[in-house]
This record gives C-alpha cells, sequence and structure tokens, in this order.
C-alpha cells in the first residue's frame, strides 16, 4: 500500500484499533482515506491519523471499498 506522500505503508501503521479491517481506499479527488470492515464499520480519515466514524445502518460486514468517478 502508498501514503499520501508515496512512501509505503501498512494497515497497522495507519490504524490502530481492535476492528477487523477488510479493505482501504485512498480517494485523490478528496483526498480522504476509506476503510472498511465487519459489522458494517466504515471509517474516514484525511490524514491516516485520525478517523471517524461514519454511521449507516449497514451491519453486514464489509469486504471491499472503491470509489465511482470520485465519489
Amino acid at each position: 500500500m502508498i501514503s499520501k506522500n508515496g512512501e509505503p505503508t501498512g494497515l497497522a501503521t495507519i490504524y490502530n484499533d481492535d476492528e477487523t479491517i477488510n479493505d482501504i481506499y485512498y480517494n485523490t479527488l478528496d483526498d480522504l482515506f476509506v476503510i472498511v470492515g465487519n459489522a458494517g464499520s466504515i471509517k474516514t480519515s484525511s490524514d491516516g491519523i485520525i478517523w471517524t466514524t461514519q454511521t449507516t445502518g449497514v451491519t453486514e460486514n464489509l469486504r471491499g471499498v472503491t470509489a465511482h468517478n470520485g465519489t
């Protein structure tokens, strides 16, 4: 995985929590990291350090994340 500044990094480097992370995506248009995990977990971060939980009502395990046309 590549960080915002182009340096190699890993999930342990950018996120430290007990939740399972199944996928991560970096949206270059919005300058935003998005991670998804079990039990509908979605978190976003602009710096890869401070994460904000997104509430969606989804309770299923999320296995992947991507964007379409930058959204």
